[in-house]
């Protein structure tokens, strides 16, 4: 890990960063205007990991803001993109953290409305009434005390996510008065609702609690030889899966992607197999696009090519017999190349 950019606030004073005993437990930066950490992540032979698109997230927790009472009192954390890492924020169900664009086109986690006054549980009745105004009194009475440091099931109120890819990750951590506990972690914090069955309902109904589980599904591209139908219907140029029959070998499946996710094929090379094209075109989804809700299936039409190696220079043996109308033979049989 790096830790940079840790311009003081108050040029009469340094900038100071603290860690505890676990690095993992996060950091306190004070007299700062904000900390960049930067981490790479290596397997246990030394090399460098580069996360996939979609594989993996970073929970950003403990987002406190005063916002509305001390505006400088609003912590964020923003996401850097640049040199090969990469990152988008995700909002979570529950959370008072909402995503937002900064100035240069980085995703930036905050709360823009007051959290810090459900922080702990020492709330006078004009708090609790301002923090109801708020929020609501559902909200206050489930996420009071949610920042506390010996009870963290209610945490998610003050966390976001970070949707991480590349060769690394950057997280810019920062505030208006200089100094602020910021913190980090890989697991998903617990959803605070309970989702219990309801007693008349006839529906037999599975969930899983307090997790998030990303859409899967699959995309199949698929040969086709249709060159008998294509044979007996001059001039055709579309076709359905069932005009032909599949080429064994050569097609490809993309299983389990998430659903967002990108995907390309490279086109098997038909040419070279005494195959062409039966269609007018290939569809623009067999080459690559994006994983949708449901398999998808994508089909390339083919049917037998010329000859290519046919040549009009070809030997060709000749054979002439002279015969006279009542059989006899005329000259002697020619025979040439």
């Amino acid at each position: 890990m790096i830790y940079s950019n840790n311009v003081a606030k108050n040029q009469n004073e340094n900038s100071r960063i603290y860690f505890g005993d676990n690095l993992l437990n996060g950091f306190f930066y004070k007299n700062s205007k904000g900390m960049t950490m930067s981490m790479k992540l290596y397997d246990a032979e030394g090399k460098l990991i580069t996360l996939r698109e979609n594989s993996a997230y970073i929970t950003i927790g403990s987002l406190n803001s005063d916002a509305g009472h001390n505006n400088e009192y609003i912590e964020k954390a923003e996401i850097i993109n640049s040199d090969g890492h990469y990152g988008s924020g995700v909002a979570l169900p529950e959370s008072s953290v909402t995503v937002h664009q900064g100035a240069n086109g980085n995703d930036i986690l905050y709360a823009d409305k007051n959290n810090e006054l459900l922080y702990d549980d020492k709330i006078t009745q004009a708090e609790r009434k301002q923090a109801i105004d708020i929020w609501g009194k559902e909200i206050v009475e489930k996420y009071l005390n949610w920042d506390s440091s010996t009870d963290r099931s209610k945490e998610i109120f003050g966390a976001g996510l970070f949707k991480v890819w590349g060769n690394g990750i950057t997280i810019r951590f920062s505030n208006e008065i200089g100094s602020a506990w910021a913190t980090y972690s890989t697991t998903v914090p617990k959803l605070g609702f309970n989702m219990d069955k309801p007693e008349l309902d006839p529906l037999d109904v599975t969930y899983t609690s307090g997790k998030i589980v990303l859409d899967k599904s699959n995309v199949y591209i698929h040969y086709v030889d249709v060159h008998e139908h294509a044979n007996a219907n001059p001039g055709k140029t579309e076709f359905l899966p069932e005009h032909g029959i599949e080429i064994d070998g050569v097609g490809e499946s993309f299983l389990d992607h998430a659903i967002g996710a990108n995907y390309e094929h490279t086109l098997w090379d038909w040419l070279s197999h005494g195959y062409e094209l039966a269609t007018l075109l290939v569809d623009d989804n067999v080459k690559g696009g994006t994983v949708k809700e449901g398999d998808q299936h994508y089909y390339v039409y083919l049917k037998h090519g010329m000859d290519t190696n046919a040549s009009r220079d070809k030997v060709v043996n000749q054979e002439i017999k002279y015969i006279y109308e009542n059989g006899e033979t005329a000259a002697p049989d020619y025979k040439g190349v």
